[in-house]
């Protein structure tokens, strides 16, 4: 019975096998191969396995021995097998059982089936890489190219193309290594003084550099590097005293960050001087200094001593004092400035000195070659006691410019410009060259500027409320000046006075500009001489003119030109005259006198006339036309003058001389003002219609006293 179980279990496995390699898809031929032989195979084992591997054992219960049962052939038809001895012995018996008839599996080929045709997948055709962008050029930028020890200094590159591939550098120090170190990304560190090479170098094999060259100095006394970027910070009294440990360098830079007292170091030593002028820039910052104060007698005084091509910016100085009287180029902030830009400074106190003395500084000098400078929005306050020549509230002397004149109305200048400035100092003294803002001006343009201390002089020449003297090619425009003028000399030479300006020179243009202030000279002379003789009267009378508005206007050559416009003034005039009845007089007018040294009259028989006795018109010729006929003047128009004087005529000289020089006259004709300047009444002066042809739009504005200039502080 058992066996033939196991045969039916056999069949069963066969017949699944079979089926399950005909209904499984081959992969591939060999698989199929293999899966054939392996149902054969099985097939076989099925068949051949009662015959030969199955024995029925039986267990002999008397014995406990398994005894083998005979082999016997596995039946071929469907038949009932009798019960055995072992099954009647049992209580129960089975039901027969009716065996499926032995068949071979039927043999099956797998299916044939061809591999699947696929194409070869579609490539694009190879990429080939673009060639490389290579470094064209390297740019080394430094901030400064000075450092000091200690200090770092950081460098970058500027590498072209944009679109180099590789754009990095390897940083090196290619000379001078000793001096100096640099890392990878460009921070350069000073090591000892010196000077040293530092080496940009491409990365990518294009073989391009670049170089910058570095300058190692010793330690430096203050925080920062001195530069523009990274100025040296002066934070108190002995930082700014340190800054003369560098007098002899130039082009540093320096920035005030505090108040600063310097009562520690009264008298102050000035920085720079004519050996070693400050070269450098200083701001400032607007934080005041205090409590400095010069020593007497010293040249070249000031903050700042002597400076050359510097940059003085934002310094307040507040109650600068002297001991004793200062020498001369004297100034509180500086003494002698050549080719500086100071701007935005304030200075306030009292000083002292002989020659060249002002409150912001005692002289400031351009230069012959053409380069320009100038003083901007300064601002000046206190007191001045002078007792010599070139003394201004602001600055005693502006000199030594180079100016160029194009055409009848080209007025450029060259040269030291002072825009936008006010002082308001009292002058006590100065001997000649005495102004409100300016002592002496070469020339150059001052523009929206005012004055409005008070001048109190000795004898001397040109005192004016702005300027005392304006030499040569200069405008003067938009600026007023309102303090008084007293000149208590009694001599030769001891008026020349002028609200404005006390003398102008030729080519010189006055316009948009107005004066307030009263002047008050003793007697031109002290008694009515004789003026028959060529020492006489009126040769001293000339010297000694008064004016509104300007004292006296001199032309020295035929081809410069005078032009005063859009001008008025309000103060009065008083020069007492000995000689009343005469016409030759200053009192009163815009303009005390125009001189005029270029319309020479030649002597014709030189040996005829050997002095002013000898003079006969006979032995004379007019080279020069009338100055009102011909072309002195160019533009005298539209200026105002506020006096209840009668008409008022301003002597005109011409100078006489023989053709050696020996013999010369002085003698005048008088050029009537009042036809050309315009005497009004203080009722008159309130009212806008009366100023014809003043810019009312963008340089004047019209207030209850009068025209004000609307752009100046």
């Amino acid at each position: 019975m058992k066996r033939k179980l196991i045969t039916s279990v056999l069949l069963i496995l066969c017949l699944l096998l079979a089926s399950c390699a005909v209904a499984a898809p081959a992969d591939t031929e060999k698989q199929s191969e293999r899966t054939a032989e392996n149902t054969a195979a099985h097939t076989d084992a099925a068949t051949e396995a009662p015959t030969d591997a199955f024995t029925e054992e039986k267990t002999d219960p008397a014995t406990d021995k398994i005894t083998e049962l005979p082999q016997t052939e596995p039946p071929t038809e469907r038949q009932t097998e009798p019960p055995t001895e072992a099954a009647t012995e049992t209580p129960t018996t089975e039901p027969p059982t009716t065996e499926p008839p032995a068949t071979e599996p039927p043999a099956t080929e797998p299916p044939q089936t061809e591999p699947p045709q696929t194409e070869p997948p579609e490539t694009d055709p190879p990429v080939t890489d673009p060639p490389a962008v290579l470094v064209r050029s390297i740019e080394i930028n430094a901030p400064s190219t000075t450092v000091p020890v200690g200090k770092t200094l950081k460098l970058t590159v500027t590498v072209k193309p944009d679109d180099a591939d590789d754009k990095s550098v390897k940083w090196s120090v290619s000379s001078g290594s000793s001096y100096g170190r640099i890392e990878s990304d460009g921070t350069f560190t000073g090591v000892k003084a010196g000077s040293c090479t530092v080496k940009a170098a491409a990365n990518d094999g294009s073989g391009k550099s670049a170089t910058v060259r570095i300058t190692v100095t010793e330690p430096s006394d203050f925080e920062g590097s001195g530069t523009k970027s990274d100025p040296y910070l002066i934070k108190n009294a002995d930082d700014l005293k340190n800054i003369s440990k560098y007098i002899s360098k130039k082009g540093l830079y320096f920035r005030q960050t505090a108040d600063i007292d310097l009562s520690r170091y009264s008298p102050w030593t000035p920085l720079g001087n004519d050996d070693k002028e400050f070269a450098h820039n200083y701001d400032g910052g607007g934080f005041k200094i205090t409590d400095l104060t010069f020593k007497g007698g010293e040249l070249n005084t000031g903050l700042f001593g002597v400076t050359n091509h510097a940059v003085l910016k934002n310094v307040v100085i507040e109650n600068v004092a002297c001991e004793g009287e200062l020498g001369g180029m004297s100034g509180g902030l500086v003494g002698a400035a050549y080719m500086t830009e100071i701007s935005g400074c304030t200075v306030s106190g009292e000083l002292t000195g002989g020659g060249n003395l002002g409150m912001l500084a005692g002289g400031v000098y351009g230069t012959f070659t053409g380069s320009p400078f100038s003083v901007k929005d300064c601002r000046v306050s206190g007191k001045l006691h002078a007792s010599s020549s070139n003394v201004g509230g602001l600055v005693g002397e502006i000199g030594e410019g180079t100016f160029s004149y194009e055409g009848e109305d080209d007025y450029r200048k060259v040269g030291t410009d002072i825009i936008g400035c006010s002082a308001d100092v009292d002058i006590d003294g100065g001997t000649s060259d005495v102004g409100g803002l300016i002592g002496y001006y070469y020339g150059g343009l001052i523009k929206q500027c005012r004055a409005s201390g008070d001048i109190v002089t000795p004898s001397g020449f040109c005192r004016g409320g702005l300027v005392g003297q304006v030499y040569n090619y200069a405008e003067i425009c938009e600026c007023f000046a309102t303090g008084d003028i007293t000149s208590t000399g009694t001599g030769y030479g001891s008026a020349q006075c002028g609200g404005l300006i006390g003398k102008a020179f030729s080519r010189c243009k006055i316009h948009d500009c107005y004066a307030s202030g009263n002047i008050e000279c003793a007697s031109t002379w002290s008694d009515c001489q004789d003026h028959s003789t060529f020492d006489g009267g009126l040769w001293y009378n000339y010297r000694n003119p008064c004016g509104s508005l300007v004292g006296m206007l001199q032309v020295i050559s035929t081809d410069e030109k005078i032009n005063v416009y859009n001008c008025y003034a309000t103060g009065t005039v008083s020069v007492p005259n000995a000689c009343e009845e005469e016409l030759i007089y200053c009192k009163g007018s815009l303009i005390g006198l125009v001189y005029d040294t270029a319309s020479v009259k030649l002597i014709k028989d030189e040996y005829r006339v050997r002095s002013s006795r000898d003079w006969n018109e006979t032995y004379y010729r007019d080279v020069t036309a009338d100055m009102m006929n011909g072309s002195m003047i160019e533009k005298l128009e539209n200026n105002y003058c506020v006096s209840e004087f009668r008409d008022y005529y301003t002597p005109q000289n011409y100078i006489v001389r023989n053709k050696n020089q020996t013999a010369r006259v002085g003698q005048y004709k008088s050029l009537p003002t009042y036809k050309v300047v315009n005497n009004i009444t203080a009722e008159a002066a309130a009212k806008q219609s009366t100023f014809a042809g003043f810019d009312f739009s963008s340089v004047w504005v019209m207030t209850d006293r009068g025209p004000a200039l609307r752009n100046v502080r």
